[in-house]
């Protein structure tokens, strides 16, 4: 059958061309295969880490790898040049160039080492076996949230014969399985593709006959078809079907050919696991829904989504597409955009809640835009509920215009070209309300979703919190220490700076802002440097006075400590390449290296200061004590580790801004942020004096910049959340929306024009973690919703709140 007649003509294979990220972060980032490609940023990351291990297992020279990584950033140099490519077709060209440097025949050998790999731990006998109990198997306790498998056993009861499509070589055991465990044992005539040389992890022949060879199995009655595609996965438009596809049941398996089948004109099933993000947008089956799997059917010419991949608001889901279609069947509707929202508007209320049912059946809507007018409306009312139980305050949101700052409450939301503007949402409290802080570590996780945390009765309203050191942070803070393995840090997520919390304290790195709010329920702002202070690591302990903290000398002192402030006057004037900037301290001392209160190593002998950790620094001599007292042991070039976890107990000298007795009275408190108004002043007042306030909050240093994946401190217009107080000590949260064609995003100095507009006179402003992280969320009767609208994030998609290391409830 001409490949013209299976496909729809809109059918790109891998599902969407790069272009559709436009706007967003993702347009400049790259990541599949091993390949991680982020040129966003200040950051310019290019890297393969099959590459890399070829490099360390000597496969090929360094010459040819440097001359590699160059081939690579010529190929995203310019990402308008890949825009009209799906990622499956820009992994082609690294594959021609992976053959060319890295030899086809090492690529062979290295993925021929991870296909025997996993299929020596590929174990089953072979028995007949009832189709339900093997597809139970492949899901491994996974909830299966689209379950289609009544629907499919009956297809292929019908039909006999059955087209297999696997995403990657990984599932073929499975279906190995499948295959002589039940369909052969039925009577079902099977065909099975496979892709006729491997460009990522696609099953190839030789796959198959080192699978049938190694079980002692003859393919009787099973018919091989192969396809080829110089991109990664399958490409439809490249595959000779069989002339009827309606006369067989279809099955692609794995996150990968349920991209490859967007866009068919036939019926198929989809079973898969949902492990990716791109998976996850697809499908809005996102990580606070635990681990999940489908069993989906789609059928002919339908999308089961639809404006899906992750930086506009999505219009259509595979979960929603599958709820749709079992309730109404409108499946002529289902594959026309411009009609989804009249099927079913309930959906978009609450659209990343898989559970809400509120307004199923109320009016339906002409156009997108009348649904979050509709939305926006509803959450009001809600808010408003949810305020009178807290005492009262004032709920505020709309679109102010830039430059003349002017107002309205009644926008639209689907715009073609960036807006010069930014839409805002706000909340001032009357009176004291309690905020309850969630870390993520705490709960022994990296990172957590409200739409994952047990939300009950109590709370009321959520707000991003602080800065966390993100996997790729800690990659690049790994990658400096490449040759100071001891020194590297295998922690993920953990919240960077300062904080006060059930009973623990770690050290303020910088002079950043922080927040706390005591016993009585009043909220006090200021900024959190390491001044004097007592340390105890179990047993041992060591005392210090403000002199002690990053002395330009260290000659001769018993003891001192550097924080990532230290040389700030200097460093954070020069101009500096912060990405590879590396600050030795300690030598010829005895040094232990500290992050988020754990002992890394201890040397003696030099160290690189951390960015997000301390040095102590001894005289040498207190080595012996310091061995027997943390049982140490020696791993050689002057490191010692312990050899048990050591307990760390801090007593620190209180912030200066704060009296003694009231902070005393401290529940927590959290720091790491940066002060906008201070008792008052405007500190934004424009640029010149804002870079003087990042400079004393240390933002310039180039430790504090390695800390932030977008720099903080630019002058530019960005997602935001900002904390404080009003005159009369009001309590105030407020976000903005950004990177969207919808909201450009604000600047400092436009948030606090906007906060006076809105709550008057202020006295306190904070400017907490931005970008993705941004959020502003009602909690009602223990549900979730996005009151704002966060960007796209790398796990998440625009609307949907991200997963992060701290975030705040307020409650009741």
């Amino acid at each position: 059958m001409m490949s013209a007649e299976i496909v729809r003509n809109d059918y790109v294979p891998g599902g969407f061309k790069r272009k559709e990220y436009k706007g967003s972060f993702l347009y400049y980032q790259y990541e599949m295969g091993g390949i991680f490609v982020d040129v966003s940023r200040e950051r310019k990351v290019i890297q393969d880490a099959l590459a890399e291990r070829s490099l360390d297992e000597g496969l090929i020279s360094k010459r040819d790898f440097d001359i590699y990584i160059e081939s690579l950033k010529k190929i995203f140099s310019d990402m308008e040049n890949i825009e009209d490519m799906s990622d499956e077709e820009v992994f082609g060209l690294i594959h021609e160039i992976r053959v060319k440097f890295l030899k086809e025949g090492n690529l062979k050998i290295l993925q021929d080492e991870s296909r025997d790999r996993f299929f020596k731990e590929s174990i089953f006998s072979l028995k007949k076996e009832p189709l339900q109990k093997i597809l139970e198997d492949f899901f491994k306790g996974a909830k299966v949230k689209i379950d289609r498998r009544k629907l499919l056993e009956e297809e292929l009861k019908v039909k006999r014969k059955v087209i297999l499509i696997p995403g990657s070589f990984r599932v073929l055991p499975f279906l190995i399985r499948l295959i002589f465990n039940n369909f052969l044992e039925s009577e079902i005539e099977v065909s099975l593709f496979l892709k006729k040389r491997r460009v990522l992890d696609e099953p190839v022949p030789d796959d198959l006959d080192f699978l049938l060879n190694r079980l002692k199995l003859k393919p009787e009655n099973m018919n091989v078809l192969t396809y080829d595609f110089q991109g990664a996965g399958l490409d439809l438009r490249k595959v000779d079907f069989p002339e009827n596809p309606k006369d067989f049941v279809i099955i692609g398996f794995e996150e990968r050919s349920m991209f490859s089948l967007h866009g068919a004109l036939f019926d198929y099933f989809i079973v898969t696991t949902i492990e990716s993000p791109k998976a996850m947008r697809y499908t809005n089956l996102f990580e606070h829904e635990g681990r999940t799997g489908i069993v989906g059917y789609v059928p002919d010419g339908t999308l089961p989504a639809v404006r899906w991949q992750g930086n506009e608001r999505p219009m259509m889901s595979f979960y929603y597409f599958d709820r749709i279609l079992d309730s109404m069947g409108r499946i002529e509707e289902l594959s026309n955009k411009e009609r989804i929202h009249r099927i079913a508007p309930w959906i978009y209320f609450n659209y990343y809640s898989n559970e809400f049912e509120d307004g199923k059946n109320g009016t339906t809507f002409e156009s997108f835009n009348e649904i979050l007018e509709k939305r926006e409306k509803y959450l009001s009312e809600l808010v408003q509920k949810n305020l009178k139980t807290l005492g009262g305050g004032i709920y505020t949101w709309g679109f102010y215009k830039f430059p003349e700052f002017s107002k309205m409450t009644k926008f639209s939301h689907e715009v073609d070209e960036p807006q010069n503007g930014v839409i805002f949402h706000g909340i001032l409290f009357k009176r004291n309300v309690n905020l309850l802080p969630v870390l993520a570590e705490e709960m022994g996780r990296d990172l957590i979703s409200p739409r994952g945390y047990p939300l009950n009765e109590k709370h009321r309203f959520y707000f991003n919190f602080l800065y966390f050191f993100t996997d790729f942070l800690r990659n690049e803070y790994n990658r400096l220490r490449r040759d100071r393995p001891p020194e590297q840090l295998k922690m993920r997520n953990f919240f960077i700076d300062y904080r006060k919390y059930n009973g623990k304290e770690t050290f303020p790195l910088y002079n950043k802002a922080f927040v706390a709010q005591l016993e009585d329920g009043k909220i006090v702002f200021g900024r959190r440097k390491l001044l004097g202070g007592e340390i105890k690591l179990n047993e041992f302990a060591v005392d210090w006075v403000r002199e002690q903290v990053n002395p330009r000398e260290a000659k001769g002192q018993e003891f001192v400590i550097y924080t990532p402030m230290y040389m700030n006057e200097v460093l954070s004037r020069e101009k500096i390449d912060f990405n590879d900037f590396k600050l030795e301290v300690g030598k010829d001392r005895l040094n232990v290296v500290m992050v988020n209160d754990e002992i890394i190593c201890i040397r003696v002998g030099e160290v690189l200061l951390p960015c997000v950790g301390v040095v102590l620094s001894f005289r040498k001599s207190i080595l012996d004590v310091l061995v027997r007292e943390l049982n140490l042991r020696s791993i050689g070039n002057g490191y010692y580790v312990p050899k048990d976890r050591v307990k760390v107990t801090l007593n620190l000298e209180k912030p200066m801004e704060v009296e003694k007795n009231a902070w005393e009275r401290v529940k927590w408190a959290f720091g790491g942020g940066t002060l906008l108004v201070r008792e008052g002043e405007n500190l934004m007042i424009n640029e010149l004096r804002a870079k003087e306030s990042f400079t004393e909050e240390g933002w310039y240093h180039p430790l504090s910049m390695q800390t932030q994946e977008t720099q903080v401190q630019k002058w530019v217009r960005g997602p935001r959340t900002v904390i404080g107080l009003a005159e009369d000590d009001r309590f105030f949260v407020m976000t903005f929306d950004g990177r969207s064609k919808e909201s450009a995003g604000a600047r400092f100095d436009e948030i606090v024009i906007i906060l006076e507009k809105e709550f008057g006179n202020l006295k306190w402003a904070m400017n907490l973690d931005g970008g993705s992280s941004s959020c502003l969320g009602l909690v009602y009767t223990g549900k979730f919703f996005e009151l704002s609208t966060p960007s796209v994030s790398k796990y998440t998609s625009k609307g949907l709140v991200r997963p992060v290391n701290s975030f705040v409830l307020v409650t009741t």
